[in-house]
């Protein structure tokens, strides 16, 4: 990691199909909703768990 290996470009995207293209958000959000699901998790879009998370941090004292 020192050495920059397996650190990402700052336009790289996270979520992409198997040829690297950006994934859709409905995609995104159906297949983050089977994985909640098969966890056990709650059903909560993306979106929302982007939120909570922000929600918390704010809560936390780490953000504002």
């Amino acid at each position: 990691m020192k050495l920059g290996a397996g650190k990402l470009s700052d336009d790289a995207l996270l979520f992409t199909d198997l040829d690297g293209g950006p994934l859709s958000r409905i995609s995104t959000n159906w297949r983050w909703g089977d994985f909640a699901t098969r966890i056990g998790l709650p059903a909560v879009t993306f979106r929302g768990l982007r939120h909570t998370q922000a929600s918390q941090l704010i809560d936390a004292g780490v953000i504002s």
